[in-house]
């Protein structure tokens, strides 16, 4: 079958999918490998559809998904190569990679994603295929501090994406908005996420739209426009209750406290940011938690409140010392910087969360595991 687009044929993944999801999942990968009736195309990528579009709502399940597609497409390519067979290779490990990216494993993810882009030079040339598993990989340069990397991956896979699929170019005019911001460009990325918003059709896929919205009320306060972000703020609420989801609630808290502490008033700003680090804490999503005490250590550098500063810091350090990534120690020792002076507290903490940015501060693909 071809797999310039690579997507499973959708009336065979049902059946498939079915099939190997009856098999005990401890025994899926070795199945995968092993078993003549799950090494097709069509499984390898009915697996990496699904992957892709889990990844948010279940990191475990996605990368199990990942993990079984990159068995299947590399048992078929050890049977024979071929452009196709490299074209699966290229799909399943770019999965991969950007699961274990969202799980903090960026080492592993490196390594995923260097054999999906040698792969990709031995298969079709498929534009589709290139565009997204360059944007795949322009998130694991992001995460890693390669903005210029990212940045320009992310303009590569815009221009693919326009000429093949204009709702992933969305989502890759998202990403690239988010480098800009690590960048501290926030007037380029509240232009080009205005843009993207207007692209948006209702059939789009609605994590790009509601990832759109919250990037660009997060960029306009950066911009020094909070006043504008609210109206966004407020414009976008009936996107964010269409999602249901608890997390997305407690990102539009913290949001609104953003907003609210540049207009001043910090009581309030303190509340909702208060009120999502906390929701964070019960969801189990550690690094959320981390960036909104980060914010509200900068809250309280900003209105000299410094014993709630140096709890805030210390409890900021706790949640890096769960974390166990080695991303957080940069922070950390901005922090660390933060309470020992406190005059420049306020400088140290906004250049620790903008640091932490780069791990996707609009997004929706963090990792829920943390240990303490």
């Amino acid at each position: 079958m071809s797999v310039t687009t690579q997507s499973a044929r959708p009336g065979s993944t049902s059946t498939l999918l079915s099939r190997f999801d009856a098999v005990p999942e401890r025994q899926r990968i070795l199945a995968a490998r092993n078993l003549r009736s799950f090494c097709s195309a069509d499984l390898c990528l009915a697996l990496a559809d699904r992957s892709f579009s889990r990844r948010s709502a279940d990191p475990k399940a996605a990368l199990g998904d990942a993990e079984a597609a990159v068995a299947i497409a590399e048992h078929l390519a050890s049977r024979s190569a071929s452009r196709e067979t490299s074209d699966l290779c290229a799909r399943a490990h770019g999965e991969f990679g950007n699961c274990l990216r969202i799980q903090d494993d960026l080492v592993r993810a490196g390594r995923a994603f260097e054999v999906a882009r040698a792969a990709l030079e031995l298969g079709s040339g498929a534009l589709f295929l290139r565009a997204h598993i360059l944007k795949l990989h322009a998130s694991l340069f992001r995460a890693q501090g390669e903005y210029a990397e990212a940045g320009r991956l992310l303009d590569e896979s815009i221009g693919l994406f326009a000429r093949t699929d204009r709702s992933e170019m969305v989502g890759a005019m998202v990403g690239r908005a988010l480098v800009y911001g690590c960048q501290e460009q926030p007037a380029h990325a509240v232009e080009l996420l205005a843009k993207a918003i207007r692209l948006l059709d209702p059939h789009d896929d609605k994590l790009y739209e509601v990832a759109a919205f919250i990037a660009l009320v997060w960029h306009l306060v950066d911009a020094g426009r909070p006043e504008d972000s609210l109206h966004v703020l407020d414009r976008a609420m009936d996107v964010f209750v269409e999602q249901n989801s608890t997390y997305v609630h407690l990102k539009i808290a913290w949001l609104r406290g953003r907003i609210l502490a540049a207009m001043n008033i910090f009581a309030a700003a303190e509340d909702e940011i208060v009120r999502a680090r906390d929701g964070f804490l019960e969801q189990g999503r550690g690094f959320q938690a981390a960036l909104a005490s980060l914010e509200l250590g900068w809250l309280y550098a900003k209105t000299k409140r410094v014993t709630k500063l140096q709890a805030c810091i210390a409890g900021t350090l706790r949640l890096f010392q769960a974390l166990r990534v080695p991303q957080e120690s940069a922070a950390a020792v901005l922090l660390l910087e933060a309470a020992r002076r406190e005059t420049e507290a306020e400088t140290l903490l906004r250049q620790a969360l903008r640091r932490l940015d780069a791990r996707g501060p609009s997004g929706l693909e963090q990792s829920t595991s943390f240990r303490f």
